[in-house]
């Protein structure tokens, strides 16, 4: 299958997500018990993908000792993104929150650049400004009065880690594979997600009573969104990938604003959404 179709459709997947974090966040009591459940619920799933798809048969620990550098980097980062990601979902709008991943990318883009010697295009510069813009043109505008000091720093942390642990995903499904790599990535960080401190049992149990059948519905989406990335990042340039994942973001804001009535500046988040959709576009033609 095409790397162009495996990141479309996790495109979809991580819209949904998106747009359903933002409505059980709100709902949560206790946002970190909520994170424990779903990352629980979401490594559970990802092992059974490992399983169905024969990843016992496909398992490869490389000999490079570079590789398990990419590994710890991708399980702490990824452990640390966890942590913040519902709280950032809690306290900012999603048709908003999604306009601070360009922050993710250009963290992203720039280590990817670096770690995997790809060339930096001119296309891809023109493309990065484009999307940039429209996010900051939004972000920065007056007239947003939706936004917190506390929701910019936890969503800008957020989308920080994320661009890090972004990075490191090339590397890691190259060496040990798509399938040996996403279930480290799931199993892995449930230490960080889990411990430091420990979030007590009735809390979490509490947070899955409240959170019904949704949280099975966030995080398969989750699970299948990030293995079809992984496929992605195995068939073409990290730099392309991550940046037409930035679809997220368009649908996201699209999402936000019809199903959950986010309708505060809507033209300008309109407007920015085009204008980033732009940039995307002149990369892929």
């Amino acid at each position: 299958m095409s790397w162009i179709i495996y990141i479309f459709l996790s495109i979809i997947l991580f819209t949904t997500m998106q747009l359903l974090s933002r409505v059980l966040s709100v709902k949560s009591k206790n946002v970190r018990a909520f994170t424990v459940v779903f990352n629980l619920i979401s490594a559970g799933f990802a092992l059974l993908i490992f399983l169905a798809s024969g990843g016992i048969k496909n398992f490869h620990l490389p000999t490079n000792y570079f590789a398990y550098l990419f590994l710890f980097g991708g399980v702490i980062a990824y452990g640390l993104f966890e942590r913040l990601r519902f709280k950032a979902s809690k306290l900012v709008e999603a048709s908003l929150l999604s306009l601070f991943s360009p922050i993710s990318l250009v963290t992203a883009f720039i280590i990817s650049s670096l770690i995997y010697q790809e060339n930096l295009t001119l296309t891809k510069i023109i493309s990065l400004v484009l999307i940039f813009v429209a996010i900051v043109m939004v972000t920065y505008n007056k007239k947003v009065k939706n936004l917190t000091k506390e929701g910019i720093k936890v969503a800008v942390a957020t989308s920080v880690i994320v661009g890090i642990a972004m990075s490191f995903d090339k590397a890691g499904a190259s060496n040990f594979n798509s399938e040996t790599y996403s279930i480290f990535l799931w199993l892995l960080p449930l230490i960080i997600i889990y411990f430091f401190p420990r979030v007590k049992t009735k809390d979490i149990l509490d947070e899955a009573k409240l959170a019904n059948w949704k949280i099975l519905v966030l995080s398969i989406s989750n699970v299948v969104a990030y293995y079809l990335m992984l496929k992605a990042f195995t068939l073409a340039d990290a730099t392309k990938v991550i940046l037409i994942s930035e679809l997220t973001m368009i649908l996201t804001v699209i999402g936000g604003i019809i199903f959950l009535k986010e309708r505060k500046n809507v033209w300008v988040k309109i407007l920015a959404s085009l204008l980033a959709f732009a940039g995307v576009t002149l990369l892929v033609i």
